[in-house]
C-alpha cells in the first residue's frame, strides 16, 4: 500500500506477497484512514503491484501497476483509471473514459473484473477487456523500454510517464486506437516528452512494432475461440514483450520490428 505515492516500498508501509495465481491479501490498517471517512481514499494511498513473472508467457513483469485500495484486481488497466481519478475525475467517470476509449462494454467495472477469468468463462465483456488489457501492456512496456534506454533508468521509472501520456490521450481524444500507428506515435512523442527523452529518430519505427503486434491480437479475438486466447496473447507477447523490450533498451537501437 503506497501510501505517499512515491512508488517506493516504505517501511511503515503495509505490503504482501501473490500467491501462484497471483492472488493476494494485504490489511491495510485504520491508520491509514487519515480523514475517518471508513474509506482509504486515493489522498491516502494507492495499491501499488510491481516484479512478479507473468505464468503465461513465463517473462518477468516489470512495468509496475496501480489500483485504488478497494480494487479486486490490479492490472494495468487499473493502473491508467488509478491515473485519472488521481487527476480529479470520479472512479466512475475514470472508468467510463477508460471503457469508451479502449471499446469495452462500458458495464465494465475495471477494478472488479478478472479479464482472463471473465474471458475463460465466457462472461459478457471478458473477451474485448483481456485484448484491450494485452495491447495495453503492449504499449505501456515497449514505449517504457524506449524511454529507458534513452534516459539510463528501467522500466519501472519510465511506467508512469506513459501511463500519463495515454490518460492524457484518451482525454484529449475520447478514443484509442492501439493499432494505428499515428496515435501512437502521439502517445510516444508525449511520453518521451514527459521523460525528457528524446527518441524522435525511431519512434515511428516503434509504433509500427506496437501496431503490429496489436493487430496481431485483434487477430486472435477474429478468429480464435475465448478459451484458447490466454495461449493465443501469451505467444504474441513472448516476441513483443521479450526480444523486441529487450532491443529498445540497448544502446545501439537495433531493428525493433
Amino acid at each position: 500500500f503506497d501510501a505517499n505515492q512515491n512508488g517506493i516500498l516504505d517501511e511503515n508501509e503495509p505490503n504482501t506477497t501473490t500467491d501462484d495465481s497471483g492472488a493476494y491479501e494485504l490489511n491495510i490498517p485504520n491508520s491509514f484512514d487519515t480523514n475517518n471517512n471508513g474509506l482509504f481514499d486515493i489522498e491516502e494511498g494507492v495499491i501499488v503491484a510491481s516484479g512478479g513473472t507473468d505464468t503465461a508467457t513465463g517473462l518477468t513483469l516489470e512495468t509496475p501497476v496501480t489500483a485504488l485500495a478497494d480494487s479486486e484486481v490490479i492490472t494495468l488497466l487499473t493502473s491508467l483509471v488509478t491515473n485519472l481519478v488521481d487527476g480529479g475525475l470520479s472512479v466512475e467517470e475514470a472508468n467510463n473514459q477508460v471503457t469508451t476509449a479502449l471499446s469495452i462494454p462500458t458495464d465494465i467495472d475495471i477494478f472488479n473484473l478478472d479479464p482472463i477469468l471473465a474471458t475463460n468463462n465466457n462472461q459478457p465483456g471478458g473477451v474485448e477487456t483481456f485484448a484491450a488489457m494485452v495491447k495495453t501492456q503492449n504499449l505501456i512496456t515497449q514505449t517504457a523500454a524506449l524511454l529507458a534506454g534513452a534516459t539510463n533508468s528501467s522500466i519501472s521509472e519510465m511506467t508512469d510517464e506513459v501511463v500519463a501520456a495515454i490518460t492524457s490521450e484518451i482525454q484529449s481524444s475520447g478514443s484509442l486506437n492501439l493499432t494505428d500507428t499515428e496515435q501512437l506515435e502521439s502517445i510516444i512523442e508525449a511520453a518521451a516528452t514527459n521523460a525528457n527523452a528524446d527518441v524522435s529518430e525511431i519512434k515511428d519505427e516503434v509504433a509500427f512494432a506496437i501496431a503490429e503486434a496489436n493487430q496481431r491480437i485483434d487477430n486472435a479475438v477474429a478468429n480464435s475461440s475465448p478459451d484458447s486466447l490466454e495461449s493465443e496473447f501469451a505467444n504474441i507477447q513472448k516476441i513483443s514483450l521479450d526480444k523486441t523490450t529487450s532491443d529498445l533498451q540497448q544502446a545501439d537501437r537495433k531493428s525493433v520490428v
